[in-house]
């Protein structure tokens, strides 16, 4: 029975590794996809300089530069909503596991507690047993305050590893996922940042290179 247990245990530790790396990886591709994006809208720039330059058929080039410009804005936009969806996905997963821990952390915590009261009402059980009840005076008591205090030190030894610290942890976890979400968030933010600066300088192109266009049409 202990086999099986274990055996399960081990294909679901398995399982979930294997799906963790294939988020990983996704989450990567999308990453590349983006920055390639960003070296073809460069790569776009140049070419239809180059064109705009050596090319009779200009208006042709400033029109197909147009819908190029569109088409590369809303690729951005959408390679953009697939990683933040990516992101988001994986930092609900990060919760899931803070959460996980957590429960296991409370588990142990309540653990610890029962073994505490257990040495703790074993250690009493002990200490009234060493001490000696007078046979005699019934109205004195005899001094046992060294028993005593070994009892307390070792009350004070066990309770010193209690892990009362719930909050604490809580809040540490809850620190990590906002500086994750803060630094995966400004990553996008900063690639959307230079892939619209791109795109606006293709429609200033252009729109310069329309300008020509107009003027000669007009001195026709």
């Amino acid at each position: 029975m202990v086999t099986m247990t274990a055996c399960s245990v081990s294909r679901e530790a398995s399982n979930y590794d294997e799906l963790s790396m294939q988020q990983s990886l996704l989450f990567a591709d999308s990453l590349k996809d983006l920055k390639n994006l960003r070296t073809q809208l460069y790569s776009a720039a140049e070419y239809f300089e180059l064109s705009y330059t050596n090319d009779d058929q200009k208006q042709i080039v400033v029109e197909t530069l147009k819908d190029y410009a569109i088409k590369a804005l809303v690729n951005t936009v959408d390679h953009l909503g697939s990683v933040t969806y990516k992101v988001n996905d994986l930092l609900d997963e990060k919760v899931d596991e803070v959460t996980g821990t957590e429960f296991r952390v409370s588990c142990l915590e309540q653990r610890l507690r029962t073994c505490q009261e257990y040495i703790d009402h074993e250690g009493i059980s002990q200490q009234s047993l060493v001490i000696n009840t007078p046979k005699y005076h019934k109205r004195y008591i005899l001094p046992v305050g060294e028993t005593m205090q070994g009892s307390i030190r070792t009350k004070a030894k066990y309770q010193g590893c209690s892990l009362d610290d719930e909050d604490d942890w809580r809040q540490f976890s809850n620190g990590i996922m906002r500086i994750l979400l803060f630094f995966c968030l400004l990553f996008v933010w900063h690639i959307l940042f230079q892939c619209l600066i791109v795109c606006t300088l293709l429609s200033c192109l252009a729109k310069l290179f329309e300008l020509p266009l107009r003027k000669h049409h007009q001195l026709q």
